[in-house]
């Protein structure tokens, strides 16, 4: 085989790699979305359930009649076992005293940034961007802005 020929097949296998790393990631991102659409059909039965997140050890609980949502990783010793509250001032404040909580009221949705997730009140269409992380002062809830009427 002639350098040309060679150099062409080496060009082929690396774009070839690119495509299937590239199918790969999208396949994950997928195989999450699928997973979320599966896990929005338990959770809208139950009234606090586990997402699963990209990280092995790492679960994000949810209140589906609050929106309230923690942060819950688990291990084998207790040192890197813990749950920690990540928010839902934000939420209760826009609910309002007439707000109708039920089981199934608020979900959550991966996004493709692993601390990422998206809250949304399936009542309202109010969307929160819930941010997990290791470290406390990552973990938050941010109000998402609203449509304009």
């Amino acid at each position: 085989m002639g350098w040309r020929a060679f150099t062409g097949v080496a060009v082929l296998l690396a774009v070839m790699s690119l495509r299937c790393a590239a199918q790969g990631a999208a396949d994950s991102y997928g195989d999450a979305v699928h997973g979320a659409a599966s896990m929005q059909q338990t959770c809208a039965f139950s009234k606090n359930c586990l997402v699963p997140t990209q990280n092995i050890f790492t679960f994000i609980e949810l209140n589906t009649e609050t929106g309230a949502v923690w942060y819950v990783q688990f291990g084998m010793d207790a040192a890197h076992r813990f749950r920690q509250f990540i928010g839902a001032a934000a939420i209760s404040e826009n609910l309002g005293a007439s707000a109708s909580l039920h089981v199934g009221r608020f979900a959550l949705y991966p996004t493709q940034n692993i601390y990422t997730f998206l809250l949304l009140d399936l009542d309202t269409s109010a969307v929160w961007q819930v941010q997990w992380g290791s470290n406390s002062m990552m973990a938050r809830i941010e109000t998402q802005p609203q449509p304009q009427k």
